[in-house]
Parts: C-alpha cells; sequence; structure tokens
C-alpha cells in the first residue's frame, strides 16, 4: 500500500469519516472523526503500522492494541476493513468499512 486514502466506517454505535496515508515501508498517519451516541470525537491523529501479504491480505495497529484485517481491491486502488480487537461478548463492537484511493 502506498499513498492516500478517503476511509469511512461504520459498526455498532459508530460512524466514522476520515483519510489514512501509507507509507509503502509498513507506516501509516491519518485523521479520523468518530461519532458515537450523544458525542462527536475528532479530529485524532492516527499513527500506526501495517504489513500486506502477498494474498492482499493487510493486518495493521493503529496503536495502543487497535488491531485491523483488510482485503485490498481494485488492485489497490481500495480496501475493505474490519476491526479485530479482543473483547468479551458484552463488550464486542463489530466495525468495518472501505478505504478509497484519493
Amino acid at each position: 500500500m502506498h499513498g492516500s486514502y478517503g476511509f469511512h466506517a461504520t459498526g455498532t454505535g459508530f460512524v466514522a469519516v476520515g483519510r489514512f496515508a501509507f507509507d509503502g515501508k509498513g507506516g501509516l498517519g491519518g485523521k479520523l472523526f468518530v461519532r458515537v451516541p450523544g458525542t462527536n470525537i475528532g479530529p485524532l491523529e492516527i499513527a500506526g503500522t501495517y504489513s500486506v501479504g502477498p494474498d492482499c491480505i493487510m493486518t495493521d495497529d493503529w496503536g495502543g492494541g487497535n488491531p485491523h484485517i483488510s482485503a485490498i481491491v481494485d488492485q489497490g486502488k481500495g480496501y475493505f476493513i474490519m476491526n479485530v480487537t479482543q473483547s468479551t461478548a458484552a463488550e464486542d463492537t463489530l466495525n468495518n468499512g472501505e478505504g478509497r484511493r484519493q
């Protein structure tokens, strides 16, 4: 992955939009705006790491144990993402989204 991507995600009591930039070397950065019931959060400055396998599956961590798995699509022009944060069933939130190359 290399370049900037517009991003949106939705989930259990959650919606977010933002922009992420991948440096082609395993580093990512971005800005994220989040809305949860009754609260707007952001902008949040995001910094983290990522890796891409030969099967175009990307794993990332935005810091603080916030991992995701993504499938890169359309020859790198986009990706589908979901959170994989470990939690109990009572605390679990299911979030997924999409990034598109800018």
